[in-house]
């Protein structure tokens, strides 16, 4: 049994008030109890996770899990600070470790050296001719051969007397987690704001556990950030990005659809953690004042804002005092961030959106520009003008499409058309919505808009399909066909599967209960007289 102080004993308090039981094991500690006031008693133990990647061999792990060390901290100290000495509390460890390590290596070098000098020297004076001299030197190579592999086995080993002289503390986050009565870790300490005397499960003398990961403080979220990096130069790029940053990349080669399926110059570059009650300008301000970040926005404002779909940019964040919730920015929601040499004003009705030119009679689409549409409301009507002006076609002839990259497919914005059932005068039965921001149309930023030309296309047999389209179709059917192989489609069965049972009899056995039918007959019989003199029916 491990035994762990839990109790902190006052003078003159009666010791069965404080929890002292017949048999309890106590413990005598050095110093007063001025501490406890103002600090609490802690003691920090490896977790699991973090001593399977300390350790040197497997019989290590439980002996560093085993392994305590004691401090104070004040109440007032919050996790995060705890967190932090914890850290270097292992760290100073790991350094006086390292320390030992190098000078006993120093004084095995010494040795080692001393003893080759004495071994060749004995070799030498034994042999004594000239003739052995060839055989006393093969002898002086296996033994120097010996002393350097003794050498490297004892230096192997006493470099890590310890899973802590290895450990790189800034390699990895950190996180605290409580513990139950048999030392095990429970559940981590997620608020990082908190002062220590006020989180559940640390009082004084508790043992805390130091592991590794980063854990996301409650009533929080955490958002990734992908810098896109398409106004810098190889050089900038180079300098700008960390090393272990994430490159966006659908894996299409074709330099054409590279601009109409993906924005090739997104990175991912860091997270933040963020309240998700925090508005719009608030997040700004937390991105702005990023270490990484630093020069590279001239202020606040000076930054695009978007959300990521795919491997795309889609919505422009524009309204400053929504909150991240009603912006619909949860946990580990993407992020793409564009810096900017002005600032944008961009409006609910704006449009930002990706237009190409379509070829029914070879197949291909060219990416023209990236343009801005922006009209309150946003009609159908003047979206096809405005096209028709960015392309220079006639506004009759322009036929145009939307693509949804996801699905390999393209949906083809027709005129509004009124019902046949609509009634005018009556609210929302059947009016035909003109708007492109609703349904049927559902434009938004960063959609890719194709135009062409229908007196090319007469009979409307193009489809303005990709090559990458198929890709992407041919992966959606393997996948569903290998679902319904599977038995978890809505068609098709599974072989093997156990059929329907076959319906049985049910039978239920009534107990005779020996009844006297006389009795029976005679009270109906009395029965139907009361009602026929009443008038009345039961």
């Amino acid at each position: 049994y491990t035994y762990t102080c839990t109790y902190t004993l006052t003078p003159c308090v009666i010791m069965k008030d404080v929890g002292v039981n017949n048999g309890d094991v106590l413990y005598v500690e050095e110093s007063d109890l001025s501490f406890v006031t103002n600090q609490l008693a802690l003691r920090l133990c490896v977790g699991p996770k973090l001593a399977a990647k300390l350790a040197t061999s497997s019989g290590e792990v439980l002996q560093l899990m085993k392994d305590q060390w004691e401090f104070f901290a004040d109440k007032s100290t919050t996790v995060t600070e705890l967190t932090k000495l914890c850290v270097s509390k292992l760290r100073s460890l790991r350094e006086t470790q390292l320390s030992v390590c190098g000078q006993s290596k120093v004084e095995r070098e010494d040795e080692t050296n001393s003893s080759s000098l004495a071994i060749v020297a004995s070799e030498i004076k034994e042999q004594g001719e000239a003739d052995d001299e060839e055989m006393g030197n093969d002898q002086k190579k296996k033994s120097d051969s010996n002393i350097k592999e003794e050498e490297s086995k004892e230096e192997g080993s006493a470099s890590h007397p310890d899973g802590l002289s290895v450990l790189d503390f800034s390699s990895f986050p950190f996180h605290l987690c409580t513990t139950n009565s048999f030392g095990e870790c429970d559940s981590p300490i997620d608020t990082l704001s908190t002062k220590i005397s006020d989180v559940t499960g640390v009082s004084n003398n508790s043992t805390i556990a130091l592991e590794e990961g980063k854990v996301i403080e409650k009533g929080t979220i955490r958002l990734s950030l992908w810098l896109n990096t398409v106004n810098m130069t190889e050089q900038q790029r180079g300098q700008m990005l960390p090393p272990n940053s994430v490159h966006s990349d659908a894996g299409v080669d074709d330099p054409t659809e590279q601009l109409l399926v993906e924005d090739t110059f997104l990175y991912k570059v860091t997270e933040i953690v963020i309240d998700p009650k925090s508005k719009l300008k608030d997040l700004r301000l937390k991105i702005f004042s990023l270490p990484l970040f630093k020069d590279l926005f001239l202020s606040p404002k000076h930054m695009r804002l978007r959300e990521k779909r795919g491997y795309k940019e889609g919505k422009i964040f524009s309204n400053e005092n929504k909150t991240l919730k009603k912006l619909k920015l949860f946990n580990n929601s993407p992020l793409c961030v564009l810096p900017l040499e002005h600032e944008e004003i961009h409006t609910e009705n704006s449009f930002l959106l990706k237009v190409c030119i379509r070829d029914p009679l070879s197949g291909a689409t060219h990416f023209l520009k990236e343009v801005v549409f922006e009209h309150d409301p946003p009609k159908y009507d003047l979206f096809v003008s405005f096209l028709a002006e960015v392309t220079e076609m006639e506004k009759q002839h322009i036929v145009c499409a939307k693509h949804s990259p996801n699905k390999g497919e393209w949906s083809v914005l027709k005129p509004p058309t009124t019902p046949k059932n609509f009634k005018k005068g009556k609210k929302g039965k059947g009016k035909p919505n003109d708007n492109i921001k609703f349904s049927p149309y559902f434009v938004s930023d960063g959609d890719v808009i194709a135009v062409k030309d229908k007196t090319l296309d007469p009979k409307g047999e193009d489809s303005f399909l990709l090559p990458y389209d198929f890709g992407v179709r041919q992966t959606i059917m393997d996948s569903n066909t290998k679902r319904i192989d599977n038995g978890s489609g809505k068609k098709g069965k599974k072989e093997g599967a156990s059929k329907r049972r076959v319906e049985a009899e049910l039978k239920i056995s009534v107990p005779n209960y020996h009844i006297d039918q006389t009795t029976v007959v005679e009270a109906e019989e009395e029965t139907d007289t009361k009602v026929s003199s009443d008038g009345q029916q039961s």
